[in-house]
């Protein structure tokens, strides 16, 4: 049955959630594209689009149908000691905790994982409910907090050595052979082979918990694995090798995309005559200039005609340039002229978007014509305006971000003290030919697409996990066991989400990866992808948590180095990296353990008691006469009240009062069936026990009754986590509310027995109550 007191933190957890899914996507997804986005493969809109398609397509398609309730096994399942409602507090501190520290790191650039962040929350909820010593912080079989640490430190080095070792054998193969383009053709089917069996461990291994395929026997997945990359490689060696021979080598600017079916009849397709036209995509890095007509003063200035003018980065640094550098770099420090000049540049490009047809234009001029007035915001004149402005802000936050300019907001501006360096970074970078570079653009795109389907498919799970166990735990009304089932609806609403992110706010990470790293090319690009794509398939076979994200800004800076100069890379951003990397998990623990403290400990509301209005109605109905009763009538009476939010205060109360035996008891239609009403009739008849009657309530709502000096009911009304004790011959009646449902513990002396003896005359002589009246009622 479901928990209807606990909606309210059902629909929280399920906002949280869903903020935790739209920054995955706008954080660790669009890390991960950005590569493809750097490489220029693949445009940020394509991105977005593909991005989109795979993530949904794995989450729904394979994706886990399962999730862990419990993080990586950081704190055990047994911590809620079957507590729905705590259970369900817990994980919706710790989606919050885990999606405000993304959100911020977002808002500010700083590349940090979803995964992370809620495994380290999850811990600090874990101390807040049941103490540091439960929580695991050695390696408990890869799942515990130090296999995290090691994860942490492990995976962008191991990611950065496959890497690397993938880039320097494109390199020996292609690269630096005297005709590397022809190479690069008839070479592509192999590295076909390669990217096509990684990508399919990558499936079988992480992308497909739903299809069981990691439980089959391993020459299943070895014939699995080969067989589909060799079955790429083949279909590449038909069609791709004749299609880019035509295009590249012979170029035949005829050719268009879809002649590709024609594979090797292309061989004998004729060059045109003007061949010397063809022209592939330029695959190089520039930079923007800033002058007095235009101003790149941040990622926002793009030149009217949409391009850029490209600042030659390739010349090697002599050794007056070099001296000139460490100059450079000092003056790096201030930063006062560069701030102005993005700020300038926000303008000019903001101005040119007014300037656009369509929403976007219409939704930046609305909110420069419509400035907020003089006064407070709930003022008549400010209402007005803000009517007109929120539909605009809605309009350029879905849209802002697909005009973009992510390669100048990672290149920086030529001539300021960021753009410098990056230029320095550049400069000792080889490049090579864009011939070369196109072919395994095509390559990239298959890794990047495979890692978002497996993206989807199996770190989805880690964030609709907390979710999934909220809703088990709200909709059956019990506390979810080590396993929670996930609804596809979930996935698919998580899936929806975390594109979003992607869409709408993914360029606020991308702007500070990929090219502001190191030198991307598709050569690069997509040795980084496969280097990350096996970090991440050795750490899965050995059950070790690894964080996608972090892995492929490993691989970056592997295949970076592969320059064979440490200037090759931008340290100062990886050094940022790893700082927001390790605040992550001290930062996003304190906040869920700090929340989840607050809510278990907080104040509550004293238990409602308040004179029966012995109206005609049903019982069930509150029948409040508007005469309160305090605790302190009650404990005249001898009735005892006590709030226990977990069920160590009631083992201290009942090792304390000599409570020996319990059991629970659901009074319910589901439990009861048919007898339900006639039970609940038997137990608001007045009656009384020759034992104290001892209830805890575990769930849902009810009311004890019971008689005062003057024979008035006093009606207490329990909930959640209230416990009641009735001393010896109090004459009381009991019954639900209108939900029709309380689940209780009842807690004894001696035998699990209450006998109710019903009030008549003969009772007056009982010992028991002769004892009652005595010591409470007398006087």
């Amino acid at each position: 049955m479901a928990l209807e007191e606990y909606t309210y933190v059902f629909v929280i957890g399920t906002l949280f959630a869903m903020l935790d899914a739209y920054n995955n996507g706008a954080n660790d997804v669009a890390n991960s594209w950005a590569t493809s986005v750097s490489s220029r493969s693949i445009s940020y809109r394509q991105a977005m689009i593909f991005g989109t398609i795979f993530e949904m397509l794995g989450a729904i398609t394979v994706g886990a149908r399962t999730a862990d309730t419990i993080k990586n096994g950081i704190i055990p399942n047994s911590a809620f000691k079957g507590d729905a409602g705590v259970q369900m507090l817990a994980f919706t501190c710790a989606l919050a905790a885990a999606s405000s520290w993304v959100m911020w790191c977002t808002r500010h650039s700083a590349h940090v994982s979803s995964t992370y962040s809620l495994i380290s929350a999850v811990a600090g909820v874990g101390v807040a409910t049941v103490g540091a010593s439960k929580v695991q912080w050695g390696w408990n079989d890869g799942k515990g907090l130090g296999a995290i640490f090691a994860g942490l430190g492990m995976a962008p080095v191991i990611s950065a050595g496959f890497a690397a070792t993938i880039f320097m054998l494109i390199k020996l193969v292609v690269h630096m052979r005297k005709r590397p383009v022809e190479w690069a053709v008839w070479t592509s089917p192999f590295f076909f082979l390669i990217a096509g069996t990684i990508c399919t461990l990558s499936i079988v291994y992480k992308g497909s918990p739903n299809l069981g395929l990691n439980k089959k026997p391993a020459w299943y997945v070895a014939a699995v694995t080969m067989g589909t990359g060799g079955g790429v490689a083949l279909l590449s060696a038909i069609f791709f090798v004749p299609f880019v021979h035509a295009k590249v080598i012979k170029k035949d600017y005829t050719v268009k995309w879809w002649m590709f079916v024609q594979g090797p009849l292309l061989f004998k397709r004729p060059a045109p005559a003007d061949a010397d036209r063809a022209k592939v995509p330029n695959y190089a890095v520039v930079q923007d200039e800033h002058d007095d007509q235009t101003l790149a003063g941040s990622p926002m200035s793009v030149g009217e005609d949409g391009t850029h003018k490209a600042v030659p980065a390739e010349a090697p640094l002599t050794e007056p340039a070099q001296d000139h550098e460490k100059l450079a770099a000092k003056a790096e420090a201030t930063q006062a002229t560069y701030k102005e000049l993005v700020a300038q540049g926000e303008s000019r490009f903001h101005a040119r978007l007014m300037e656009k047809r369509g929403p976007l234009g219409w939704a930046m001029r609305t909110l420069r014509d419509n400035p907020m007035g003089a006064g407070q915001m709930y003022e008549l004149h400010n209402i007005k305006i803000l009517a007109k402005r929120i539909p605009a802000m809605v309009v350029v936050g879905a849209l802002y971000g697909l005009h973009y300019d992510i390669h100048a907001a990672q290149t920086g501006i030529a001539g300021t003290p960021e753009g410098d360096r990056m230029q320095r970074v550049y400069a000792n970078a080889e490049k090579y030919p864009n011939e070369v570079e196109h072919t395994y653009s095509f390559v990239q795109v298959l890794t990047a697409c495979t890692a978002s389907f497996a993206h989807g498919a199996n770190d989805i799970g880690n964030s609709v996990g907390p979710w999934a166990v909220i809703y088990s735990a709200w909709s059956t009304g019990n506390a979810a066991a080590a396993k929670a089932p996930v609804p596809v609806w979930q996935l698919a609403v998580l899936s929806a989400t975390i594109s979003l992110g992607l869409i709408t706010y993914g360029y606020n990470i991308m702007k500070v990866m990929g090219n502001k790293i190191t030198y991307h090319s598709p050569s690069r690009g997509s040795s980084m992808e496969m280097g990350a794509a096996i970090t991440v398939l050795v750490f899965s076979q050995f059950s070790l948590p690894v964080s996608t994200s972090m892995c492929i800004t490993g691989a970056t800076v592997g295949v970076g180095l592969c320059n064979g100069t440490l200037k090759a890379v931008n340290f100062q951003r990886v050094g940022l990296l790893l700082l927001s990397w390790i605040m992550t998990i001290p930062i996003a623990g304190t906040i869920g353990g700090v929340l989840m403290g607050l809510f278990l400990n907080a104040p509550h509301f004293n238990m409602k008691a308040y004179i029966y209005d012995n109206l005609p109605g049903d019982q069930r109905l509150p029948h409040d006469s508007g005469r309160a009763v305090g605790e302190d009538e009650l404990r005249g009476l001898g009735v005892l009240y006590y709030r226990f939010p977990s069920l160590e205060g009631v083992d201290k109360l009942a090792a304390e009062r000599g409570y020996k035996n319990r059991d629970e008891i659901t009074v319910s239609p589901e439990k009861m069936g048919d007898v339900y009403e006639d039970k609940v009739k038997m137990f608001f008849n007045e009656h009384l026990h020759e034992d104290e009657e001892i209830r805890y309530i575990r769930g849902g709502q009810g009311y004890f009754d019971v008689r005062t000096r003057d024979e008035d009911w006093v009606r207490v009304q329990l909930e959640k986590d209230d416990l009641l004790i009735l001393p010896a011959g109090i004459y009381h009646r009991f019954t639900t509310d209108e939900s029709n449902y309380v689940h209780a513990m009842r807690l004894f002396k001696d035998e699990p027995k209450w006998t109710p003896l019903n009030r008549c005359p003969q009772l007056d002589d009982n010992a028991i109550r002769k004892e009652y009246v005595g010591q409470f009622l007398s006087g």
